[in-house]
């Protein structure tokens, strides 16, 4: 999906997260646009990303992607290496979710 049928769909579905997995060369890009398209729509949801963190620099004479780990994080996306990461990342939005409303976590 474009980023902004993206961030369209989190609207609609009244959702909590977005977990996408990129391919080869377009993480950061790709993750840059759904935050805007979701500052558009007023939306703070949690972005999760794995699969592939590289990105093909602009301006670059070769095709060669570099990693962008570190820039996804500053962007504010949650980055899991595996699924792993992303269960533990949404176990613990939940527990910090039900500890800001009250409820009690067990």
């Amino acid at each position: 999906a474009d980023p902004d049928d993206l961030a369209l769909m989190a609207k609609e579905g009244n959702v909590d997260a977005i977990a996408i997995s990129t391919y080869n060369g377009v993480a950061l890009e790709f993750v840059q646009q759904v935050f805007v398209e979701l500052s558009k729509l007023e939306l703070k949801i949690d972005v999760l990303i794995g699969g592939r963190m590289n990105q093909i620099p602009s301006g670059s004479n070769t095709s060669l992607p570099v990693d962008v780990t570190e820039q996804l994080a500053a962007e504010g996306a949650i980055v899991c290496h595996n699924a792993e990461d992303a269960v533990r990342a949404l176990l613990q939005r939940q527990n910090h979710s039900a500890t800001s409303d009250g409820d009690c976590v067990q």
